[in-house]
């Protein structure tokens, strides 16, 4: 038996009829390639976690890191910089007292935009 089909019995157990549109959404997430993590802009390349934010729709390396949470919270504070309103990886961290392994100014995101 398929994940998917085990997905389905067990909601159809609870009386829940799922859309096809979330059995496709459940299929690419199955799908997930191990270089995809839980953090946002965080991806594994080799034995190092790098972090990368998108601008303009143009991607901007942040650096490399041992583990992922480096590289996430990185990601956040970059992110906090740079929009108004953005998701964050660590909503509860204090980032007024985070020093960050590698810091991209204003111009460093504009130069390669």
């Amino acid at each position: 038996m398929t994940k998917e089909s085990k997905a389905k019995l067990s909601l159809a157990r609870m009386g829940h009829k799922q859309s096809d549109l979330a059995i496709e959404k459940q299929k690419a997430a199955m799908r997930l390639k191990p270089t995809k993590t839980m953090y946002k802009g965080v991806r594994k390349r080799g034995n190092t976690w790098q972090a990368r934010i998108a601008i303009d729709g143009k991607e901007l390396y942040l650096g490399s890191f041992d583990n992922p949470i480096d590289a996430a919270k990185n990601f956040d504070y970059h992110s906090l910089r740079l929009f108004d309103d953005c998701y964050l990886n660590f909503p509860h961290y204090d980032y007024l007292t985070f020093e960050p392994k590698y810091r991209k100014t204003h111009d460093d995101f504009t130069k390669s935009a």
